[in-house]
């Protein structure tokens, strides 16, 4: 429910900082030709964090060398669920033994609005910068200012804010971030009932989430059946690369590093992009 509340928390912040975006987002696209510099400094402290460095520059480089080969030659949106699906959604299913205990329990949980502030500043650079995920963002937010008091409420913030700042990415930048976002011709304002209306039936379901979540991990089987019948309908061809994925999501857990580094598969062919390496 900490989650939960803080989507929530994180959709009402991002009604107040979308006065504030236009300014922002003008500020930002007359700097541009420092994008290179911006990238680097967000994704240093993710390294710095780490204990075993060279193993995360190493899954980094590699995932990043992947990531540019590949989207330099296939179409991105079909190959992009190929390999997320394949490098995060296969070794997660197939690598998680058990769940940590859940409570069904119906109870509001404490309000944390600077943890909310947290995700939500988090999501407000999601959508201002290319190529940033929210583990990135969220590393560099830690190194700065430490860990949040509630570390699911900022999560919760950052996955809705970041969501619905690429809504105004999109207007104002003319990119999106989020693929789904240039899909859906909604306004961000028309999703706050929705929004509330969510976190309500969350609420009231919680009992039946906490027992769908258990039973998911232990029918495996078809949760993964699932997925690849998903990415065979719909990235067709590019459901090649779901092995090669796979087994470049493997890597941290054979190098004891973060998992965040694998998205050098966004972040270095976004480097160079803007660097004049890649086009």
């Amino acid at each position: 429910m900490e989650y939960a509340l803080g989507a929530l928390l994180g959709t009402l912040l991002f009604v107040i900082f979308s006065f504030f975006y236009p300014q922002l987002s003008s500020f930002i696209f007359n700097l541009r030709k420092f994008t290179f510099f911006f990238l680097i400094l967000f994704l240093i402290p993710s390294f710095i964090r780490e204990r075993r460095k060279w193993e995360a520059i190493f899954v980094f480089l590699i995932s990043g060398i992947y990531g540019a080969l590949i989207l330099s030659s296939v179409n991105s949106e079909r190959f992009l669920l190929a390999h997320f699906s394949g490098m995060f959604g296969l070794t997660g299913i197939l690598l998680t033994e058990e769940l940590p205990q859940q409570s069904g329990e119906r109870k509001l949980p404490r309000i944390e609005p600077l943890s909310a502030l947290y995700g939500t500043v988090g999501g407000l650079l999601i959508s201002l910068f290319p190529g940033l995920t929210p583990a990135q963002v969220a590393s560099f937010l830690f190194y700065l200012f430490g860990a949040p008091s509630s570390q699911l409420v900022a999560n919760g913030s950052l996955t809705s804010s970041s969501f619905l700042f690429s809504f105004l990415s999109l207007y104002y930048l003319g990119k999106g971030r989020m693929a789904a976002v240039e899909k859906i011709a909604l306004l961000p304002g028309s999703l706050l009932l929705p929004a509330f209306a969510s976190f309500s039936l969350l609420f009231l379901l919680l009992p039946a989430v906490v027992r769908m979540s258990a039973l998911a991990l232990k029918a495996r089987r078809l949760v993964l059946l699932f997925v690849l019948a998903v990415v065979l309908f719909y990235s067709r061809f590019e459901a090649i690369f779901l092995l090669p994925s796979f087994l470049l999501g493997l890597l941290p857990y054979r190098l004891r590093t973060g998992r965040v580094h694998l998205m050098g598969s966004l972040a270095l062919p976004t480097l160079l992009y803007y660097f004049g390496k890649l086009k």
